[in-house]
């Protein structure tokens, strides 16, 4: 409401976690006033352009590339834009913090360690996963 913001679109996600998130914010901005609109992008074929419904979906993938070779549909792709608007120019600044926004510190695990930091400190490489892997088995 601040931003005077009317719209928003966004990528719809296939998991309940993420579908649950989506309900909640969803249900926010429509008592906001805010228009939204989902949009599906995740695969190559549009769920509804499948010739079986999504609850059928072949577990093998020699399966589902015979059954949509066959009787699948592929949308025509979008038209090239004539033009492409240049990004707007922002002035540089720093980037806030979750208390900025509103909200509470990072969340943090049973031990009280954030999940951020965390996740932040591990070290890349094979024989650091192999050492946080054996960790993780151990605890």
């Amino acid at each position: 409401q601040k931003t005077g913001c009317t719209k928003v679109y966004f990528h719809q996600e296939v998991t309940y976690e993420e579908q649950e998130v989506e309900k909640h914010t969803c249900s926010a901005l429509e008592q906001a006033g805010v228009e939204v609109v989902p949009f599906w992008a995740n695969t190559l074929y549009h769920s509804e352009d499948l010739p079986f419904a999504v609850e059928n979906m072949p577990d093998v993938y020699t399966e589902f590339r015979e059954l949509v070779e066959k009787d699948g549909k592929m949308r025509a792709p979008l038209e090239e834009p004539e033009t492409i608007p240049s990004l707007p120019r922002c002035e540089e600044g720093r980037i806030p913090t979750l208390r900025d926004l509103g909200l509470s510190d990072a969340p943090v695990d049973g031990t009280g360690s954030s999940f951020i930091s965390t996740a932040s400190s591990f070290k890349g490489g094979e024989k650091e996963a192999l050492l946080r892997l054996e960790s993780y088995l151990n605890e």
